[in-house]
């Protein structure tokens, strides 16, 4: 009986330490595509447009990487199906805008610079190369390259935060020329109006602290209580 006693006081004192307590879930999700980075490559013969890849978000929105040709150049570019669907930011390099770009660590508000436009829809062109004998490429930055972009996500409301981590290699020269665009992979914020590092893959959490809500407040005390009444009654 004693035995039985003392263990229910246990139980009830472990109960009124768990109660409220809360962990946090990770609010970043990043695909890698299974840890199988995505490349496209191009020379300096003209291509034909095409999508190469699709960036699944939550809610209708989406991100689609492509290639194209306008007269004298290939490019890559990155834009949504719709213009609603994602937004980017964009700077104009001589006459044409290219995707803005962020190093890692750094957030959304960091590349809003004078130049820079932020649009929906049509994101800009990623990198180029000359058709032609030129070979001549214009990059969007030193590697690796971080895309940033937001969209509204239709299930929630919600205004939630992404990037895209690139990298882009020139090879040869002149007519032998070649451009590859490698996609490591892309993340986003599950959590909205909640802007993301570049580079962040996973949220770490600090250990929960419990917090004791009103029942488990009086369960702990109850448990207390018959605690202290049953050691009185041992010594007695």
């Amino acid at each position: 009986m004693k035995m039985f006693q003392k263990t229910s006081i246990l139980i009830l004192t472990v109960v009124g330490l768990t109660t409220g307590a809360s962990v946090a879930p990770a609010a970043i999700v990043y695909d890698d595509f299974g840890g199988t980075p995505k490349s496209y490559t191009f020379g300096t013969t003209a291509v034909t447009f095409g999508e190469l890849l699709t960036l699944d978000l939550p809610g209708e929105a989406n991100v689609i990487l492509a290639q194209t040709f306008s007269s004298p150049r290939n490019f890559f570019q990155i834009y949504s199906s719709t213009m609603s669907g994602a937004v980017f930011q964009r700077t104009v390099v001589g006459s044409l805008f290219y995707t803005y770009a962020l190093a890692v660590r750094e957030t959304w508000d960091e590349g809003v610079s004078d130049t820079g436009v932020v649009v929906g829809g049509f994101g800009g062109n990623i990198t180029s190369l000359a058709t032609g004998s030129s070979g001549n490429a214009i990059y969007l930055r030193t590697d690796p390259t971080y895309i940033p972009f937001r969209f509204v996500d239709t299930s929630d409301n919600g205004t939630k935060y992404g990037y895209i981590e690139t990298f882009t290699n020139l090879t040869g020269t002149g007519i032998d020329a070649e451009v590859t665009w490698t996609v490591n992979g892309y993340a986003y914020e599950t959590e909205a109006g909640k802007q993301i590092a570049m580079g962040a893959r996973e949220v770490s959490e600090p250990a929960p602290i419990p917090v004791l809500s009103a029942p488990g407040l009086l369960t702990l005390l109850a448990g207390l209580l018959g605690l202290g009444g049953f050691y009185a009654r041992r010594r007695r």
